[in-house]
C-alpha cells in the first residue's frame, strides 16, 4: 500500500479497539487505515553495498527504484512526481518507486545520488510524507522526513542481519538515525541486505 487509502465502516457501534483513541460508528464513516490502527506508517527494506560516492546521471541515463535521488537541473521542467518526487524543483530529494528506462526523460535532465545510500524496497507505507535516504559515513545513513518524527509519538524498529547487527532511532523530529556494525561497536558498510525497516507515527 502506498498512500492513505480509505474504507468505509459499517455496522452499529462498531468498536474498533486497535485505534488508540477508539473509533465507534453508529452507521457508517469513512476512515483511513492510518486512523483504524492509530499510526501511519513507513516498512521498508534496506540494502546497503560500497562507500559513499556521487554520482550525476541525464535524462539519457536509467532510473533505479529505490534509489534516493537528488534533482541537480530541470530545465525543461520535467514532471518527476509521477516517480516518487514531492515535486520536480531543484535540490529537491526523492526515492524513485519505478525503474525508468534509459532516455525517458530529456538529456538536460540532471539527476543525483550516492552509491553508498542505502536502497529500499517499500513494504507499506501509509506515512505520505516524502521520504528519503543519505549515506552520512561508514555504517551510518540517515532516513530524512521533515518536521515528522515527534518525540513522544515515532517509534522505529530494524532488525539484525546474518553479517552484523543494525541499530535505528529517532534523532530529531526531521531524521532518524540508521547504524550498522560488523561486531560489537564496530560500525561498517555492506551490513544491510534486504533488512527490515519499521517506522510508526502515532496519533
Amino acid at each position: 500500500m502506498t498512500s492513505e487509502s480509505q474504507m468505509i465502516v459499517y455496522g452499529p457501534n462498531v468498536n474498533l479497539t486497535e485505534r488508540k483513541s477508539a473509533l465507534t460508528n453508529s452507521i457508517q464513516e469513512v476512515v483511513t487505515v492510518g486512523q483504524l490502527r492509530g499510526y501511519s506508517t513507513y516498512t521498508a527494506l534496506l540494502t546497503q553495498t560500497g562507500v559513499q560516492n556521487g554520482v550525476v546521471i541525464d535524462g539519457g541515463d536509467a532510473i533505479v527504484s529505490g534509489v534516493t535521488y537528488e534533482i541537480v537541473e530541470n530545465p525543461s521542467n520535467v514532471d518527476l512526481t509521477s516517480i516518487g518526487a514531492p515535486n520536480s524543483n531543484v535540490s529537491t530529494y526523492f526515492v524513485a518507486n519505478q525503474d525508468v528506462a534509459p532516455g525517458t526523460f530529456p538529456s538536460n535532465l540532471s539527476l543525483a545520488y550516492d552509491e553508498g545510500a542505502p536502497v529500499v524496497t517499500i513494504l507499506d507505507r501509509t506515512i505520505n510524507d516524502n521520504i528519503y535516504f543519505l549515506y552520512s559515513g561508514v555504517g551510518y545513513y540517515v532516513c530524512i522526513i521533515e518536521g515528522v518524527f515527534p518525540a513522544s509519538k515515532t517509534f522505529v524498529n530494524i532488525c539484525s542481519t546474518s553479517t552484523g547487527s543494525a541499530r535505528a532511532h529517532r534523532e530529531s523530529n526531521d531524521y532518524l538515525n540508521i547504524k550498522s556494525y560488523s561486531s560489537g561497536t564496530t560500525q561498517a558498510n555492506g551490513i544491510l541486505n534486504n533488512t527490515p525497516l519499521e517506522i510508526r507515527i502515532y496519533e
